[in-house]
Protein backbone atom coordinates (compact mmCIF):
# COMPACT_ATOMS: atom_id res chain seq x y z
CA UNK A 1 0.00 0.00 0.00
CA UNK A 2 2.86 2.39 0.70
CA UNK A 3 4.22 2.05 -2.88
CA UNK A 4 0.95 3.31 -4.29
CA UNK A 5 1.27 6.51 -2.30
CA UNK A 6 4.84 7.29 -3.40
CA UNK A 7 5.70 9.59 -6.25
CA UNK A 8 7.79 8.43 -9.28
CA UNK A 9 11.07 9.93 -8.11
CA UNK A 10 10.76 7.96 -4.86
CA UNK A 11 10.66 4.73 -6.87
CA UNK A 12 13.88 5.63 -8.65
CA UNK A 13 15.60 6.11 -5.30
CA UNK A 14 14.48 2.66 -4.16
CA UNK A 15 16.14 1.06 -7.19
CA UNK A 16 19.43 2.68 -6.20
CA UNK A 17 19.45 4.87 -9.29
CA UNK A 18 20.15 8.51 -8.73
CA UNK A 19 18.91 11.00 -11.26
CA UNK A 20 21.83 12.48 -13.22
CA UNK A 21 22.00 16.18 -13.80
CA UNK A 22 23.58 17.73 -16.87
CA UNK A 23 26.65 18.80 -14.83
CA UNK A 24 27.21 15.29 -13.54
CA UNK A 25 27.18 13.86 -17.04
CA UNK A 26 29.75 16.41 -18.15
CA UNK A 27 32.04 15.48 -15.25
CA UNK A 28 31.52 18.79 -13.53
CA UNK A 29 30.81 19.39 -9.88
CA UNK A 30 27.08 19.96 -9.47
CA UNK A 31 25.96 23.46 -8.56
CA UNK A 32 25.00 23.41 -4.87
CA UNK A 33 24.36 27.07 -4.47
CA UNK A 34 20.64 26.37 -4.19
CA UNK A 35 21.14 24.17 -1.11
CA UNK A 36 20.79 25.51 2.37
CA UNK A 37 22.73 24.27 5.36
CA UNK A 38 21.85 20.70 6.16
CA UNK A 39 21.42 19.80 2.53
CA UNK A 40 17.97 21.27 2.10
CA UNK A 41 17.34 22.82 -1.26
CA UNK A 42 15.89 26.28 -1.20
CA UNK A 43 13.58 27.72 -3.82
CA UNK A 44 14.60 30.77 -5.72
CA UNK A 45 12.65 32.93 -8.12
CA UNK A 46 13.94 34.59 -11.22
CA UNK A 47 11.80 37.65 -11.47
CA UNK A 48 9.45 39.55 -9.21
CA UNK A 49 8.32 38.24 -5.85
CA UNK A 50 5.34 35.82 -6.02
CA UNK A 51 3.02 38.22 -4.28
CA UNK A 52 3.91 41.04 -6.64
CA UNK A 53 3.56 38.78 -9.64
CA UNK A 54 0.20 37.61 -8.41
CA UNK A 55 -0.89 41.21 -7.98
CA UNK A 56 0.09 42.07 -11.54
CA UNK A 57 -1.49 39.02 -13.08
CA UNK A 58 -4.67 38.81 -10.99
CA UNK A 59 -7.68 39.63 -13.10
CA UNK A 60 -10.21 42.16 -11.81
CA UNK A 61 -13.09 40.81 -9.76
CA UNK A 62 -15.83 39.39 -11.90
CA UNK A 63 -19.45 38.57 -11.29
CA UNK A 64 -21.38 35.74 -12.83
CA UNK A 65 -23.10 36.92 -16.00
CA UNK A 66 -26.87 36.78 -15.93
CA UNK A 67 -28.17 33.44 -17.12
CA UNK A 68 -24.93 31.53 -16.42
CA UNK A 69 -25.02 28.83 -13.77
CA UNK A 70 -23.02 29.22 -10.58
CA UNK A 71 -21.11 25.96 -11.24
CA UNK A 72 -20.09 27.05 -14.75
CA UNK A 73 -18.96 30.42 -13.60
CA UNK A 74 -16.93 28.90 -10.77
CA UNK A 75 -15.24 26.52 -13.23
CA UNK A 76 -14.14 29.37 -15.51
CA UNK A 77 -13.00 31.42 -12.54
CA UNK A 78 -10.94 28.49 -11.27
CA UNK A 79 -9.26 28.09 -14.68
CA UNK A 80 -8.30 31.77 -14.74
CA UNK A 81 -6.88 31.61 -11.23
CA UNK A 82 -4.95 28.42 -12.06
CA UNK A 83 -3.54 29.94 -15.24
CA UNK A 84 -2.37 33.03 -13.41
CA UNK A 85 -0.75 31.12 -10.57
CA UNK A 86 0.96 28.68 -12.95
CA UNK A 87 3.00 31.52 -14.42
CA UNK A 88 4.66 32.12 -11.08
CA UNK A 89 8.09 30.37 -11.21
CA UNK A 90 8.73 27.47 -8.88
CA UNK A 91 5.13 26.69 -8.04
CA UNK A 92 5.04 23.49 -10.08
CA UNK A 93 7.69 21.82 -8.00
CA UNK A 94 6.45 18.54 -6.36
CA UNK A 95 5.62 18.83 -2.69
CA UNK A 96 5.77 15.27 -1.45
CA UNK A 97 4.53 16.10 2.01
CA UNK A 98 1.28 17.57 0.81
CA UNK A 99 -0.24 14.18 0.09
CA UNK A 100 -2.57 13.73 -2.87
CA UNK A 101 -2.43 17.39 -3.93
CA UNK A 102 1.03 16.75 -5.28
CA UNK A 103 2.22 20.22 -6.28
CA UNK A 104 2.31 23.69 -4.83
CA UNK A 105 0.12 24.85 -7.70
CA UNK A 106 -2.50 22.22 -6.88
CA UNK A 107 -2.40 23.10 -3.22
CA UNK A 108 -2.90 26.81 -3.83
CA UNK A 109 -5.63 26.21 -6.40
CA UNK A 110 -7.50 23.87 -4.06
CA UNK A 111 -7.15 26.39 -1.25
CA UNK A 112 -8.51 29.20 -3.42
CA UNK A 113 -11.48 27.09 -4.50
CA UNK A 114 -12.27 25.97 -0.95
CA UNK A 115 -12.01 29.55 0.29
CA UNK A 116 -14.24 30.79 -2.52
CA UNK A 117 -16.88 28.12 -1.95
CA UNK A 118 -16.86 28.80 1.77
CA UNK A 119 -17.40 32.48 1.12
CA UNK A 120 -20.27 31.70 -1.21
CA UNK A 121 -21.92 29.50 1.38
CA UNK A 122 -21.56 32.09 4.11
CA UNK A 123 -22.76 35.03 2.04
CA UNK A 124 -25.66 33.18 0.50
CA UNK A 125 -24.53 32.99 -3.15
CA UNK A 126 -23.19 35.07 -5.99
CA UNK A 127 -24.38 38.54 -6.83
CA UNK A 128 -26.73 38.38 -9.78
CA UNK A 129 -27.80 34.76 -9.17
CA UNK A 130 -29.39 34.80 -5.74
CA UNK A 131 -30.55 37.52 -3.39
CA UNK A 132 -30.97 37.33 0.39
CA UNK A 133 -34.55 37.34 1.60
CA UNK A 134 -35.15 40.50 3.63
CA UNK A 135 -37.70 40.20 6.39
CA UNK A 136 -40.36 42.89 6.05
CA UNK A 137 -40.51 45.40 8.89
CA UNK A 138 -43.50 44.56 11.11
CA UNK A 139 -46.28 47.15 11.13
CA UNK A 140 -47.28 46.97 14.78
CA UNK A 141 -49.56 49.44 16.52
CA UNK A 142 -48.93 49.19 20.24
CA UNK A 143 -51.25 50.65 22.88
CA UNK A 144 -50.63 50.54 26.62
CA UNK A 145 -52.57 51.41 29.75
CA UNK A 146 -51.34 50.73 33.26
CA UNK A 147 -50.06 47.12 33.15
CA UNK A 148 -51.91 46.17 29.95
CA UNK A 149 -50.57 46.10 26.38
CA UNK A 150 -52.40 45.58 23.09
CA UNK A 151 -50.78 45.02 19.68
CA UNK A 152 -52.44 45.29 16.28
CA UNK A 153 -50.82 43.93 13.12
CA UNK A 154 -51.69 46.76 10.75
CA UNK A 155 -50.22 44.84 7.83
CA UNK A 156 -53.02 42.32 8.21
CA UNK A 157 -55.45 45.23 8.24
CA UNK A 158 -54.34 46.39 4.79
CA UNK A 159 -52.00 49.21 5.87
CA UNK A 160 -49.12 49.66 3.41
CA UNK A 161 -46.87 51.44 5.91
CA UNK A 162 -47.31 54.86 4.30
CA UNK A 163 -50.87 55.85 3.46
CA UNK A 164 -53.36 55.78 6.38
CA UNK A 165 -56.18 55.46 3.84
CA UNK A 166 -55.05 51.90 3.06
CA UNK A 167 -56.03 50.81 6.58
CA UNK A 168 -59.18 48.70 6.66
CA UNK A 169 -61.18 50.73 9.18
CA UNK A 170 -63.74 47.99 9.75
CA UNK A 171 -61.02 45.55 10.86
CA UNK A 172 -59.35 48.22 12.98
CA UNK A 173 -62.60 49.22 14.72
CA UNK A 174 -63.38 45.58 15.48
CA UNK A 175 -59.93 45.22 17.09
CA UNK A 176 -60.30 48.51 18.99
CA UNK A 177 -63.66 47.43 20.42
CA UNK A 178 -61.81 44.69 22.31
CA UNK A 179 -59.46 47.30 23.77
CA UNK A 180 -62.43 49.38 24.88
CA UNK A 181 -64.03 46.37 26.58
CA UNK A 182 -60.79 45.77 28.50
CA UNK A 183 -60.47 49.38 29.67
CA UNK A 184 -63.81 51.16 29.80
CA UNK A 185 -66.05 50.94 32.85
CA UNK A 186 -69.35 52.75 33.39
CA UNK A 187 -69.62 55.00 36.40
CA UNK A 188 -71.99 53.74 39.10
CA UNK A 189 -74.10 56.17 41.10
CA UNK A 190 -74.46 55.93 44.82
CA UNK A 191 -77.85 54.47 45.59
CA UNK A 192 -80.36 54.60 48.38
CA UNK A 193 -83.80 53.16 47.67
CA UNK A 194 -85.49 54.98 50.48
CA UNK A 195 -84.46 57.61 52.95
CA UNK A 196 -82.76 55.93 55.91
CA UNK A 197 -81.85 52.71 54.08
CA UNK A 198 -78.16 51.74 53.57
CA UNK A 199 -76.29 53.77 50.96
CA UNK A 200 -74.42 51.93 48.22
CA UNK A 201 -71.32 54.09 47.51
CA UNK A 202 -70.57 55.45 44.08
CA UNK A 203 -67.89 54.07 41.73
CA UNK A 204 -65.87 55.99 39.17
CA UNK A 205 -65.77 54.87 35.55
CA UNK A 206 -63.22 55.02 32.72
CA UNK A 207 -63.54 56.05 29.09
CA UNK A 208 -61.01 56.08 26.25
CA UNK A 209 -60.88 59.44 24.49
CA UNK A 210 -61.59 57.98 21.07
CA UNK A 211 -61.28 61.37 19.36
CA UNK A 212 -57.58 61.49 20.29
CA UNK A 213 -57.00 57.95 19.04
CA UNK A 214 -58.68 58.92 15.76
CA UNK A 215 -56.17 61.77 15.41
CA UNK A 216 -53.35 59.20 15.72
CA UNK A 217 -54.79 57.31 12.75
CA UNK A 218 -54.32 60.38 10.56
CA UNK A 219 -50.55 60.23 11.34
CA UNK A 220 -50.33 56.44 11.42
CA UNK A 221 -46.80 56.02 9.95
CA UNK A 222 -45.29 58.03 12.84
CA UNK A 223 -46.74 55.66 15.42
CA UNK A 224 -45.60 52.36 13.93
CA UNK A 225 -43.79 50.03 16.39
CA UNK A 226 -43.85 52.73 19.10
CA UNK A 227 -45.85 52.06 22.28
CA UNK A 228 -48.43 54.76 22.94
CA UNK A 229 -50.30 55.27 26.18
CA UNK A 230 -54.06 55.22 25.78
CA UNK A 231 -55.77 58.52 26.60
CA UNK A 232 -58.19 57.49 29.35
CA UNK A 233 -60.40 59.83 31.32
CA UNK A 234 -62.19 59.24 34.60
CA UNK A 235 -65.99 59.28 34.59
CA UNK A 236 -67.56 60.80 37.66
CA UNK A 237 -70.84 59.33 38.95
CA UNK A 238 -73.86 61.63 38.95
CA UNK A 239 -74.89 60.68 42.47
CA UNK A 240 -72.54 60.46 45.42
CA UNK A 241 -73.07 59.11 48.89
CA UNK A 242 -72.59 62.66 50.18
CA UNK A 243 -75.53 63.87 48.07
CA UNK A 244 -77.77 61.09 49.30
CA UNK A 245 -76.94 61.94 52.87
CA UNK A 246 -78.31 65.44 52.20
CA UNK A 247 -81.14 64.56 49.79
CA UNK A 248 -83.79 65.79 52.25
CA UNK A 249 -82.18 69.19 52.76
CA UNK A 250 -83.73 71.24 49.93
CA UNK A 251 -87.47 71.20 49.19
CA UNK A 252 -88.35 71.98 45.59
CA UNK A 253 -92.02 70.93 45.38
CA UNK A 254 -95.07 70.66 47.68
CA UNK A 255 -98.81 70.08 47.30
CA UNK A 256 -101.62 69.29 49.78
CA UNK A 257 -105.15 67.97 49.28
CA UNK A 258 -107.94 67.21 51.76
CA UNK A 259 -109.81 63.94 52.29
CA UNK A 260 -112.61 62.89 54.66
CA UNK A 261 -111.11 60.76 57.43
CA UNK A 262 -114.63 59.57 58.25
CA UNK A 263 -114.68 57.51 55.08
CA UNK A 264 -112.74 54.64 56.63
CA UNK A 265 -112.19 52.46 53.57
CA UNK A 266 -111.17 55.36 51.33
CA UNK A 267 -108.90 56.77 54.04
CA UNK A 268 -107.22 53.35 54.37
CA UNK A 269 -106.48 53.28 50.64
CA UNK A 270 -105.12 56.84 50.66
CA UNK A 271 -102.80 56.07 53.58
CA UNK A 272 -101.52 52.77 52.08
CA UNK A 273 -100.70 54.39 48.72
CA UNK A 274 -99.11 57.39 50.47
CA UNK A 275 -96.88 55.09 52.49
CA UNK A 276 -95.86 53.24 49.29
CA UNK A 277 -94.33 56.38 47.74
CA UNK A 278 -92.97 57.94 50.95
CA UNK A 279 -89.16 58.32 51.28
CA UNK A 280 -88.57 57.02 47.74
CA UNK A 281 -85.29 58.28 46.20
CA UNK A 282 -84.87 58.69 42.44
CA UNK A 283 -81.49 59.02 40.74
CA UNK A 284 -80.93 61.51 37.90
CA UNK A 285 -82.71 60.27 34.79
CA UNK A 286 -84.68 57.61 36.66
CA UNK A 287 -88.37 57.28 35.81
CA UNK A 288 -91.07 56.83 38.43
CA UNK A 289 -94.18 54.71 37.79
CA UNK A 290 -97.09 54.96 40.23
CA UNK A 291 -98.47 51.51 39.41
CA UNK A 292 -95.07 49.87 39.68
CA UNK A 293 -94.21 51.62 42.95
CA UNK A 294 -97.54 51.18 44.73
CA UNK A 295 -98.22 47.74 43.31
CA UNK A 296 -101.51 45.98 42.66
CA UNK A 297 -104.33 47.02 44.95
CA UNK A 298 -105.66 43.80 46.51
CA UNK A 299 -107.42 42.76 49.70
CA UNK A 300 -104.41 40.64 50.62
CA UNK A 301 -102.35 43.82 50.71
CA UNK A 302 -104.86 45.63 52.90
CA UNK A 303 -106.79 47.66 50.34
CA UNK A 304 -110.54 48.18 50.69
CA UNK A 305 -113.52 48.69 48.42
CA UNK A 306 -114.39 52.36 48.07
CA UNK A 307 -115.88 54.80 45.59
CA UNK A 308 -114.22 54.86 42.16
CA UNK A 309 -115.09 56.47 38.81
CA UNK A 310 -115.68 54.10 35.91
CA UNK A 311 -116.78 55.41 32.52
CA UNK A 312 -117.94 58.66 34.07
CA UNK A 313 -119.94 56.98 36.81
CA UNK A 314 -119.29 56.52 40.52
CA UNK A 315 -119.16 52.92 41.69
CA UNK A 316 -117.45 50.77 44.30
CA UNK A 317 -114.11 49.27 43.47
CA UNK A 318 -111.00 47.87 45.10
CA UNK A 319 -108.58 50.65 46.07
CA UNK A 320 -110.95 53.56 45.63
CA UNK A 321 -109.26 56.80 46.70
CA UNK A 322 -105.72 56.10 45.49
CA UNK A 323 -106.21 58.52 42.59
CA UNK A 324 -106.14 61.33 45.18
CA UNK A 325 -102.60 60.22 46.05
CA UNK A 326 -101.50 60.11 42.39
CA UNK A 327 -103.10 63.51 41.68
CA UNK A 328 -101.48 65.15 44.72
CA UNK A 329 -98.11 63.70 43.65
CA UNK A 330 -98.58 65.03 40.10
CA UNK A 331 -99.12 68.60 41.31
CA UNK A 332 -96.07 68.44 43.61
CA UNK A 333 -93.89 67.05 40.80
CA UNK A 334 -95.12 69.74 38.43
CA UNK A 335 -94.28 72.39 41.04
CA UNK A 336 -90.75 70.94 41.35
CA UNK A 337 -90.24 71.28 37.60
CA UNK A 338 -89.67 67.59 36.96
CA UNK A 339 -90.56 65.98 33.61
CA UNK A 340 -93.99 64.36 33.49
CA UNK A 341 -93.96 61.43 31.04
CA UNK A 342 -97.49 59.99 31.46
CA UNK A 343 -100.71 61.48 32.91
CA UNK A 344 -104.42 60.92 32.27
CA UNK A 345 -107.48 62.74 33.62
CA UNK A 346 -110.60 61.09 35.03
CA UNK A 347 -113.68 60.66 32.89
CA UNK A 348 -115.51 62.75 35.51
CA UNK A 349 -114.33 65.77 37.48
CA UNK A 350 -112.99 65.22 41.01
CA UNK A 351 -113.31 67.54 44.00
CA UNK A 352 -109.85 67.33 45.62
CA UNK A 353 -107.92 69.18 42.84
CA UNK A 354 -108.82 71.88 40.32
CA UNK A 355 -110.17 70.86 36.95
CA UNK A 356 -107.50 69.38 34.69
CA UNK A 357 -105.03 68.91 37.57
CA UNK A 358 -105.85 65.26 38.31
CA UNK A 359 -103.98 62.04 37.43
CA UNK A 360 -106.08 58.88 37.27
CA UNK A 361 -104.52 55.43 37.67
CA UNK A 362 -105.72 51.82 37.35
CA UNK A 363 -103.84 48.55 37.63
CA UNK A 364 -104.67 47.39 34.14
CA UNK A 365 -105.14 50.89 32.79
CA UNK A 366 -103.70 54.40 32.99
CA UNK A 367 -100.50 55.12 34.92
CA UNK A 368 -98.86 58.27 36.20
CA UNK A 369 -95.14 58.59 35.39
CA UNK A 370 -92.46 61.23 35.71
CA UNK A 371 -88.70 61.40 35.28
CA UNK A 372 -86.08 62.95 37.55
CA UNK A 373 -84.77 65.47 35.05
CA UNK A 374 -82.30 67.00 37.54
CA UNK A 375 -78.60 66.20 37.81
CA UNK A 376 -79.08 65.33 41.49
CA UNK A 377 -81.17 62.74 43.31
CA UNK A 378 -84.68 63.62 44.42
CA UNK A 379 -86.68 62.42 47.38
CA UNK A 380 -90.46 61.97 47.63
CA UNK A 381 -92.00 62.60 51.04
CA UNK A 382 -95.69 61.77 51.49
CA UNK A 383 -97.88 61.91 54.60
CA UNK A 384 -101.60 61.32 55.16
CA UNK A 385 -102.83 62.44 58.55
CA UNK A 386 -105.86 64.22 60.02
CA UNK A 387 -107.61 64.57 56.67
CA UNK A 388 -104.63 66.15 54.88
CA UNK A 389 -102.52 64.45 52.24
CA UNK A 390 -99.22 66.22 51.57
CA UNK A 391 -96.58 65.26 49.01
CA UNK A 392 -93.19 67.02 48.95
CA UNK A 393 -90.18 66.77 46.62
CA UNK A 394 -86.66 67.28 48.01
CA UNK A 395 -83.13 67.22 46.64
CA UNK A 396 -79.61 67.84 47.90
CA UNK A 397 -78.24 71.42 48.14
Amino acid sequence: MEENNKLPHDKEQENGEQPQSADAEAGKEPDRSGLEAGGQEKLSFAGPEPAAAAEKETAPEEKAPAGESTAGWLSKLGEKITGTISRIPGLRRPLTKLGPVGTALGTITAGVLVLGLGTLLMTGGITGHTSAKVKPTPLKWILTYEDQTWEADLGKMGFDGKDPKTLDREKWEKWFEKVQKDVEISAVDARMERLGSPIEPEKEGKRIRVEEVEAWIANLPKGINKPRKLPVETLKPKVTAAQLEQVDQKRIGRYTTRYNPGEINRTTNVRLSSQAINNLVLSPGEEFSFNKTVGQRTAQRGYKNATVIVNGEFTDGMGGGICQTSSTLYNSVDHAGLEVTARFSHSKEVTYVPKGRDATVAWYGPDFKFRNSLSKPVLIKSTANGGYLTVEIFTSP
